[in-house]
Parts: C-alpha cells; structure tokens; sequence
C-alpha cells in the first residue's frame, strides 16, 4: 500500500463472487459434502464453509502476489 500511495483497498463484489463460486466448487470435491458426512463444517442451511478449501502453501501462491486490479483503490 506505501509503494502505491493506496490508503484503503476494497475487493471489487464481481471478483468476491468468482472467490466464493471457486471455494464451493472445491468444497464439493470434499468428504464433508458427501450426503451421510455429519460435520461443523456444514451450516444449517447445508452449506459447507471455511476460511479456505486449499492447502496453506496453494493460499499463499494465490495470495502472494495481488493483482491490484481485482480491487477498488482509494488512494491516501
């Protein structure tokens, strides 16, 4: 944020409904979305969340680097 004179960041809404479609669609590859599977990780509308689906070292590939584009800048 110092390198670009960025006071505040914002996610652009389009790029946080690509994030979230992507996190269900690996969720579904899962065990705990698997019909018989009983877990805290199911809400109670059936819903499977977590903080991510990825392995630690997959979210920090994806996160090291932003692409600056993908949010709205507010400049400082």
């Amino acid at each position: 944020m110092i390198e670009h004179d960025v006071a505040a960041i914002d996610v652009r809404p389009d790029v946080l409904d690509d994030y979230v479609r992507k996190v269900d669609t690996e969720h579904e590859t899962m065990i705990w979305t698997h019909p018989g599977m009983s877990t805290y990780y199911r809400n109670s509308s059936g819903r499977v969340f977590s903080a991510m689906p990825w392995r630690f070292v997959d979210y920090w590939r994806m996160t090291h680097d932003p692409d600056l584009g993908q949010y709205r800048l507010t400049k400082a």
